[in-house]
């Protein structure tokens, strides 16, 4: 069995737009109906515990009341500022992985226009500043939370991440990962202990074998599957969220090539029958 986050640091940069008070439209979209009402008319509200709760529900855009709130690709919308082109265009696809997902993990881990040119040494200069732009043209909250992290660094010793661990001594650049990074990875091991909790009081058999970057991994025990649905809950819980946290499981009893998605207790009867 196995227990993996869902883009787990692209929520939290979500999480701090808003923090910095520059909720980012199109990131934040990506994981909630952000400026969004349902059909009770009520508006989103990340600081509603019970909107968080239910953000896959049916909401609609504040905008356009008569469209369906879907997910934001963020990929693709880099992909659409950098090159001009929609999900239409045969090429896209392609350009979505070799532009738009290397450039939004590039600029997620701070990299400034020299490292994008560097990257993409086929482009011309302006096609390396129109990429470089596409970013925070995408993105402009996270642009104001990178300025944040910038002038903090240059302002105190010492910044805490989302759980209070202090980064001193921590140059902007490095600030601007490490906030995400460090609150991403602090939150994992809390869940590490809550589950281990789990384990204990429930006298459960199933072995934990490993945990690799944001997912675990257990060989369950015959009988024990439903308690996972259960750990799937406590990982996914934390009453401070302002984005919803998904944590989406996978059983396989061959090889991990092997695996399949996991929904309901049926998904796992049907899987192992085969």
């Amino acid at each position: 069995m196995n227990i993996r986050y869902s883009q787990i640091e692209l929520r939290f940069q979500a999480f701090y737009t808003i923090l910095v008070g520059h909720p980012d439209l199109n990131l934040c979209r990506a994981y909630m109906p952000y400026k969004c009402i349902n059909g009770l008319g009520e508006t989103f509200d990340y600081n509603n515990p019970d909107h968080i709760q239910k953000w896959n529900q049916d909401w609609y855009y504040e905008e356009d009341v008569t469209k369906h709130w879907e997910p934001t690709d963020v990929h693709g919308a880099t992909t659409m500022s950098a090159t001009g082109l929609t999900p239409a265009d045969p090429e896209f696809k392609t350009l979505r992985s070799t532009i738009g997902k290397r450039l939004n993990f590039a600029k997620n881990y701070g990299a400034q226009k020299g490292r994008i040119r560097q990257m993409f040494p086929e482009c011309t200069e302006e096609e390396v500043v129109r990429i470089n732009d596409a970013y925070y043209n995408t993105f402009p909250g996270v642009k104001e939370y990178h300025n944040y992290c910038y002038g903090r660094a240059n302002m105190y010793s010492y910044t805490e991440n989302l759980f209070g661990v202090r980064y001193y001594g921590v140059n902007g650049h490095k600030l601007i990962n490490s906030l995400v990074q460090g609150s991403a990875a602090f939150y994992l091991k809390k869940k590490i202990r809550e589950v281990y909790d789990y384990f204990k009081s429930n006298e459960l058999q199933s072995t934990f074998q490993m945990n690799i970057h944001d997912e675990l991994s257990w060989e369950v025990f015959d009988g024990e599957e439903p308690h996972f649905f259960e750990i799937k809950r406590i990982m996914e819980d934390w009453e401070d969220a302002l984005v919803p946290i998904v944590a989406e499981m996978d059983i396989t009893n061959k090889t991990w090539a092997d695996k399949k998605g996991v929904v309901s207790i049926a998904n796992i009867y049907d899987y192992l029958s085969d």
